[in-house]
């Protein structure tokens, strides 16, 4: 012991003098590894080395813009020993590291600031930070003009959860964490003077919890909710991002999925038969425990395959749609915020992903939304901007719970606008399609007891006349509208025969 003490007394002063920074590094690189290896025995080289970075640190505060290498190297020095050897001494390095950080992030010049986080990173890494702590102190970070270090807080933030429940569920963290996010998605609309942080801070709230939800680290009814109520968020790119993630987090996921199911069976696959090399026997039963191998990925993949098929009749579409609490209420809100004709802050295209959003709502739970129908009507002109979309949406907000008389409306609608002979033929062909789908998704409609009924605009609509108007067109001259056309009269004649002219109910429906 003394013989090491010894040999560390002049490495100490010969770093307390001035040297190049090359020398600096190596020297403290080396006190760091006897630290490491005999702590007690290198406590005082330890505690000069600690006194000059709080040293350094009071004068980083007084000058917060300028470079300040050796501070850096000081301050990498003291966070990895106490990471692992001077533990005791953690909770006082982090807080004096979480106050510069929290103080002077705007002033600190951007070398010294990324080391900051770097340093937060490793003592968190080394569990000496629980992650509520570092995660509140790292996300005003998203509002500072660095986007590398903003990249780095984001990765940090979503591996550091990934891995904290790796093992199990750490439900009391995530709940934390998940109320910390929630007020945040909150005050964008409760704070009325700069919201612009706000926002940012908001903004990324969001795609963490949807980037959390995607690797299913959160994939709990909470977490659905932070993005439910995003939704609702006055700033336009936060609600276009959570009504993103509702409506395409499934697709993204099975993308994921097959993604790694291909990448295993490529690694599985590739193998080394030691074609250019010698034979041995060890080579030989390499050969054959990677063909074994091969054969029972194989096997294991067909029989998911067979697995995915036959859950095919009944798949789970939107999972995180089915999640909502309250998807009733939620689609009302989002809808009179669309319906307001005296606000113009939302583009076309926002008030065209809301309506896509809510129709979809409307199809998955089965909801009765009444004030929808009549404002689809509104953007189911021939001439409208992406009037192939509005039309699918037409068809998403149908179901066999709503009321006839508000879809004939839109049926009539979609008639005279649609699939008439001033129309080109592929308007036509899709207002048919369209018309289908929609007689598919509400079988009241075609009801035989009640073929004449009040569309809700003060005229009636025969239903006999109307489905035998657009048999008519099976005999089209444009090949697209008279498939659609018998498209239409074979799903009538299976269903509905009697609104049908004789030669045309075929053999079944004749009887």
């Amino acid at each position: 012991m003394t013989s090491s003490i010894t040999t560390s007394a002049p490495s100490t002063s010969l770093m307390s003098n001035s040297s190049t920074k090359g020398s600096v590094t190596m020297r403290l690189s080396q006190l760091q590894n006897l630290c490491k290896r005999d702590p007690l025995g290198y406590s005082d080289d330890y505690r000069t080395q600690l006194n000059r970075f709080n040293a350094e640190l009071t004068l980083l505060n007084l000058d917060p813009g300028k470079e300040n290498e050796e501070f850096v190297e000081l301050m990498q020095f003291v966070t990895a020993v106490v990471s692992k050897s001077y533990r005791d001494d953690g909770d006082e390095v982090a807080n004096k590291l979480e106050k510069v950080l929290s103080d002077k992030k705007d002033e600190l010049h951007p070398d010294t600031r990324r080391s900051l986080v770097q340093s937060l990173i490793l003592m968190r890494n080394r569990s000496l930070i629980p992650p509520q702590r570092l995660i509140s102190l790292f996300f005003p970070l998203f509002t500072v003009s660095d986007k590398s270090l903003r990249s780095l807080v984001y990765s940090h933030i979503v591996s550091d959860l990934k891995n904290m429940n790796k093992g199990g569920k750490r439900e009391k963290v995530n709940r934390e964490l998940q109320g910390f996010m929630h007020g945040m998605i909150n005050d964008v609309e409760k704070k009325k003077g700069d919201r612009t942080r706000e926002d940012i801070k908001a903004r990324k709230c969001v795609d963490i919890a949807a980037e959390l939800y995607r690797r299913n680290i959160w994939n709990d009814d909470r977490t659905v909710q932070i993005l439910a109520q995003g939704t609702l968020s006055p700033n336009a790119s936060i609600m276009t991002r959570c009504i993103h993630f509702f409506l395409g987090i499934e697709g993204m996921m099975d993308d994921d999925k097959e993604r790694e199911e291909n990448d295993e069976w490529a690694g599985v696959n590739d193998i080394d038969f030691h074609q250019h090399s010698r034979k041995t026997k060890k080579r030989q039963n390499q050969v054959m425990k990677q063909i074994a191998n091969r054969k029972k990925a194989q096997m294991k993949r067909e029989k998911r395959k067979l697995e995915d098929g036959m859950e095919e009749n009944t798949p789970n579409l939107y999972p995180a749609i089915e999640q909502l609490n309250d998807p009733q209420g939620l689609a009302e809100k989002l809808l009179k915020k669309i319906k307001n004709s005296a606000s113009n802050a939302y583009k076309f295209d926002q008030k065209l992903l809301v309506l896509n959003f809510v129709t979809r709502l409307v199809g998955v739970h089965s909801l009765i939304l009444l004030p929808l129908y009549p404002f689809l009507i509104r953007y189911l002109g021939g001439h409208q901007k992406n009037v192939t979309n509005i039309l699918a949406y037409v068809v998403q907000a149908c179901h066999p719970l709503v009321p006839p008389d508000d879809v004939k409306g839109l049926l009539k609608t979609v008639a005279h606008n649609f699939i008439t002979e001033r129309c080109s033929e592929e308007q036509m062909a899709v207002g048919i399609n369209a018309v289908t789908a929609v007689c598919k998704r509400v079988p009241s409609l075609l009801a035989e007891d009640d073929d004449h009924v009040n569309d809700g605009g003060g005229s009636v609509v025969d239903m006999e006349a109307f489905v035998r108007d657009i048999a008519g067109f099976t005999r089209h001259r444009d090949k697209s509208v008279s498939v659609a056309a018998k498209g239409f009269v074979n799903f009538i004649r299976v269903t509905h025969p009697r609104l049908l002219k004789g030669k045309q109910r075929g053999l079944v429906g004749a009887a």
